[in-house]
């Protein structure tokens, strides 16, 4: 098996891509969740308790809103990460790229 330098490049330009889609998937999901979630509890709540739905439809689209925030703030995270990382892909490469050895001439042989 040889080393091929254009794995570690691939692996970093996939890298980068991830991180620049990872803020909205994260956010979309954490979003999605707790919408999902509160409104089957709202619906269990009214039902259960007799309760009006709205204000309780409320809070549910408020602690969603603070899901996606706290989404975003998690796939900034994430995404800081997947970007260090390619770096860190990239620079390995790098070195090895500058420490390869080179054939020596024939004079020196």
């Amino acid at each position: 098996m040889k080393y091929d330098e254009n794995v570690l490049h691939e692996n970093a330009e996939k890298l980068y891509k991830q991180a620049e889609t990872i803020i909205l998937t994260t956010a979309l999901t954490y979003g999605v969740r707790t919408l999902v979630v509160s409104f089957i509890a709202v619906a269990l709540v009214s039902a259960l308790a007799h309760i009006d739905a709205g204000p309780l439809s409320a809070l549910a689209v408020v602690l969603t809103a603070i899901a996606v925030i706290g989404g975003i703030a998690k796939g900034r995270e994430q995404s800081f990460h997947l970007r260090l990382e390619a770096q860190r892909v990239l620079v390995l490469a790098e070195i090895e790229r500058n420490t390869r050895k080179l054939p020596l001439p024939e004079s020196e042989k």
